[in-house]
C-alpha cells in the first residue's frame, strides 16, 4: 500500500525532541527543522504549515516562561533549548535560524517527503482520527507523494489501518537525551522499517555524517559504550597512550561524565589505577573499586591521565595543575570525542 522509498526528505512534526534525536540516530534526518526541538501540539503543526508559517516567530506573540524557555502564544510551542541567557538580546538571532529552518523545510516538502509525528496524547488521537482528510490534505499540499507516519505509545487506543502507524514499545515518553535517541529501538517492527523502508542506503548514510557532525557529548560517549566493541575503543584510547596495557591510566573526573568514561574504560580492558578530583568531600570513596584520590597522591612522572570533564575552561585548569607538578600523557573527553566523530565520518 505505502511505498516509501521514493522519499527524498524524512522530516519531523514533534511532539517533543524526542522524535528528531531518533530520526537522527537512524538516518533519517538530514537537517533542522521548524518542529524539531519543541514541545508541540499537532493540531498547531498543521496549522502552521496550513497557513505557510504566518506570525512564525513573531515576536509579539512569544512569552519567557523561566529557565530560558518560551512559548509561542498563538501556537502553544513551548521551545527549551534556543535561550542561553537573555531571550531578548538573542531573540534576533533566534528568529533568523528559525527562518532559516521553515526555508528549507518549504524547499523540502516539494519534493516526496515523509513526515514523522509522535503522538502526545489521547486526545491528539481523536483529532488525527476525526480530521484525517483535513490532515492528508495539508501534509500533501506541496507533492501529493508526501506521506505521514504517527507513531504511538503502546498503551495508546491504535488508529485505523487507513493511517499509517506504529506503536512503539514504551508507555510514555522520555526526555533523557540518550534514551530519546535509541526511542525507536523499542519497537522491533519500526525500527526495522526505519533501516529499510523510508530512505535509500545512501540517504541514510548521508544523513547520519549529518547527525554525528552534531552530536552532543553525552550522546557520543553514550555511542561509544553501546555501539563500539572492546578492541576498536582500546585503539581509540591508544591513539593518545602509548603505553596503555603495562601502566594503565588515572581518570581525573569523579562526576557524571567520569563515571561513564570509567565505564568505557572497564569495556575495553584498561586497568584504572584511581580516581582524581580535587572535591575534597570525595576523597577515599570508593566508586566501581576504584579509590578517589587527591592529585598530590600522584608523585611519579610518566603517568596516563584522561580528564573526564565537559568544559573546556576546566579542562584546561587541570591540565595547567598538571604540568606544574608531573610529566605526564595526558587527553581529554573533548578530544576525544572530536577524534571519535571525525573517524565515523571518514
Amino acid at each position: 500500500m505505502y511505498n516509501l522509498s521514493r522519499y527524498n526528505n524524512c522530516i519531523s512534526l514533534g511532539w517533543f525532541c524526542g522524535t528528531a534525536a531518533a530520526m537522527s540516530y537512524y538516518g533519517l534526518r538530514s537537517h533542522a527543522s521548524p518542529f524539531d526541538w519543541c514541545f508541540s501540539n499537532f493540531e498547531s503543526v498543521i496549522k502552521v504549515i496550513e497557513n505557510n508559517f504566518f506570525d512564525f516567530m513573531k515576536k509579539e506573540n512569544l512569552r519567557e516562561n523561566g529557565n530560558n524557555f518560551f512559548l509561542d502564544m498563538k501556537y502553544g510551542f513551548r521551545y527549551p533549548h534556543d535561550v542561553d541567557y537573555n531571550f531578548n538580546l538573542e531573540y534576533p538571532n533566534i528568529y533568523k535560524k528559525y527562518m532559516r529552518r521553515v526555508e528549507y523545510f518549504k524547499c523540502s516538502i516539494k519534493t516526496p517527503t515523509c513526515f514523522i509525528r509522535t503522538v502526545k496524547s489521547a486526545e491528539e488521537i481523536k483529532f488525527i482520527k476525526e480530521k484525517r482528510k483535513y490532515i492528508y490534505e495539508v501534509i500533501k499540499k506541496e507533492n501529493p507523494d508526501n506521506e505521514i507516519i504517527f507513531l504511538l505509545l503502546f498503551n495508546m487506543q491504535e488508529l485505523p489501518d487507513d493511517f499509517l502507524w506504529f506503536r512503539l514499545g514504551i508507555n510514555e515518553y522520555d526526555t533523557d537525551s540518550y534514551k530519546m535517541r535509541v526511542m525507536f529501538d523499542s519497537s522491533i517492527i519500526f525500527s526495522e522499517f526505519c533501516r529499510t523502508e523510508i530512505l535509500s542506503s545512501d540517504n541514510i548514510i548521508r544523513n547520519k555524517k549529518f547527525d554525528i557532525r552534531n552530536m552532543k557529548m553525552r550522546d557520543t560517549v553514550f555511542h561509544l559504550l553501546f555501539n563500539v566493541g572492546e578492541e576498536e575503543l582500546m585503539s581509540i584510547f591508544k591513539k593518545y597512550y602509548y603505553n596503555l596495557d603495562k601502566e594503565g591510566i588515572y581518570l581525573w573526573g569523579a562526576g557524571y561524565y567520569g563515571k561513564l568514561v570509567l565505564d568505557l574504560f572497564f569495556k575495553a580492558g584498561i586497568k584504572v589505577n584511581g580516581i582524581i578530583d580535587n572535591d575534597i568531600s570525595k576523597f577515599g570513596i570508593l566508586y566501581k573499586g576504584i579509590k578517589i584520590i587527591p592529585f598530590s597522591d600522584l608523585k611519579q612522572d610518566d603517568q596516563n591521565i584522561f580528564i573526564a570533564v565537559s568544559a573546556e575552561e576546566k579542562i584546561e585548569e587541570i591540565e595547567k595543575q598538571i604540568i606544574k607538578s608531573v610529566f605526564a600523557n595526558i587527553s581529554n573527553l573533548i578530544e576525544m570525542c572530536e577524534y571519535y566523530k571525525t573517524k565515523l565520518i571518514n
